[in-house]
């Protein structure tokens, strides 16, 4: 049976971000809801361009390449979207020796997380994998998805 929701909200981690972005661009027949990105490289990711030059590395990234290496494009739907950038600088970017500007969380930089247009962004203490199971990170979504905002005492990174 079918079930309709007045309101639906997504969460994406890292690609998962993106791919949260650029559907509700295209399924424009959801309903309204916000959408928190966690450590998403929205500005394209110096990971990825460095991967994209080792053998092999096309074929890791996939389909996913354009994406990865260049961005997406200013956020101008009237979804609110909301950004947790990480910032303990240990992860894949490190052993792969890309040349990540600080902050970082070892993956993804604090800039590469920026984007025109989205709602509010805030940093918090974890790696890229570690905003998956940081308790902060849960309860800073949380306060998004129910005001559209991150907590006030939230640092500006």
């Amino acid at each position: 049976r079918e079930v309709e929701a007045d309101r639906v909200h997504l969460v994406g981690h890292s690609l998962g971000g993106i791919v949260a972005l650029e559907a509700t661009r295209r399924m424009r027949d959801l309903p309204q809801g916000h959408i928190v990105c966690l450590g998403p490289p929205l500005r394209g990711s110096s990971v990825a361009r460095v991967l994209a030059h080792v053998p092999g590395g096309r074929w890791i990234l996939g389909a996913n390449h354009d994406t990865l290496v260049a961005g997406v494009e200013r956020w101008s739907d009237r979804r609110p979207v909301g950004v947790v950038a990480g910032q303990i600088p240990f992860g894949l970017g490190l052993s792969l020796g890309a040349l990540l500007s600080a902050p970082h969380d070892g993956t993804v930089s604090v800039e590469e997380t920026r984007l025109a247009g989205v709602a509010d962004h805030c940093t918090v203490d974890a790696t890229h994998t570690g905003l998956l199971f940081s308790s902060d990170v849960a309860d800073r979504t949380i306060a998004f998805l129910r005001n559209g905002r991150f907590e006030a005492a939230r640092d500006e990174g």
